[in-house]
């Protein structure tokens, strides 16, 4: 399948995410409040995210099809991802299937994707699957510069480069992102500018240290593709093209602790959504 692993989930992570993005605000997400459900508006619209011992280790998605991620440490960073689900070869459904909640084990699926980390000086400079990239990471000092998405006509083989997304920085913070993507031997460039909130960015704290990643997530979590950038601690309130149209732009409610407890997205080319943050 030519588009596998654009659909496959991608998980990244940025040890020095923490680092560089000390500048992204005046707020410093010091709060250990922890993102449990992220609700759409539709039952085909829902996030569940499970803890152990503080740190992120399972995931349901249920978007049209139900998907579950299980993550595993070594040392504190992430050591390898397991996923199954109709977006995923449709493997570990028989898992799904018999689960009705966290109760799930990935580690006894037989046909499930597994997705390893690899790293150089303690930062995350691949994914792999079997040996074979997914993705690739490049940074400028401490700050991430440029993610590579690879897909395969059949895995293994049939490798090429399908999407290549550069970060711009301002001031230490991201104001920008340009997304080239290669398609039947055809190459375009989109090139957005960000705007950003004050507030605490709910999926920050974990994606500090997994940089979770679901496609077919909610549109508030994967909207654009600014997903792949884990070091944003606030939340997007506006994108905008090449010609200063919108193309994003989202209404927040909080909490007292800063936190968002509900959206309201307009999209240019998916029109409205809603949902909203449980903790």
């Amino acid at each position: 399948m030519k588009h596998l692993f654009l659909i496959l989930l991608a998980i990244l992570v940025f040890s020095c995410s923490s680092d560089s993005s000390d500048s992204d605000s005046n707020n410093n997400n010091t709060s250990s409040q922890k993102i449990t459900v992220l609700e759409g508006n539709n039952q085909y619209r829902k996030m569940y995210f499970h803890y152990s011992n503080g740190k992120l280790d399972k995931v349901i998605n249920n978007n049209t099809d139900r998907d579950l991620m299980q993550i595993s440490y070594q040392n504190g960073i992430v050591d390898k991802v397991i996923v199954a689900g109709y977006s995923f070869e449709e493997g570990g459904l028989d898992i799904i299937q018999n689960s009705t909640g966290f109760d799930f084990d990935l580690n006894l699926c037989t046909d499930c994707v597994e997705l390893d980390y690899i790293y150089s000086t303690g930062t995350l400079i691949s994914i792999e699957r079997d040996g074979h990239p997914i993705m690739e990471y490049d940074y400028n000092g401490s700050y991430l510069s440029e993610t590579r998405y690879y897909t395969y006509n059949s895995f293994p083989s049939g490798q090429e480069l399908h999407r290549r997304i550069q970060y711009v920085y301002t001031s230490g913070k991201l104001s920008g992102y340009s997304v080239t993507e290669t398609d039947s031997g055809s190459t375009h460039t989109d090139i957005y500018t960000v705007m950003l909130d004050d507030k605490k960015n709910p999926f920050f704290d974990f994606e500090a240290y997994t940089g979770l990643y679901i496609p077919n997530a909610p549109s508030i979590y994967s909207r654009h593709r600014l997903h792949v950038n884990p070091t944003i601690k606030n939340n997007i309130t506006h994108i905008y093209d090449s010609s200063g149209a919108s193309i994003l732009s989202v209404v927040y409610q909080y909490d007292n602790n800063d936190y968002p407890t509900s959206y309201e997205l307009n999209s240019a080319s998916a029109g409205t959504d809603s949902g909203t943050f449980s903790y």
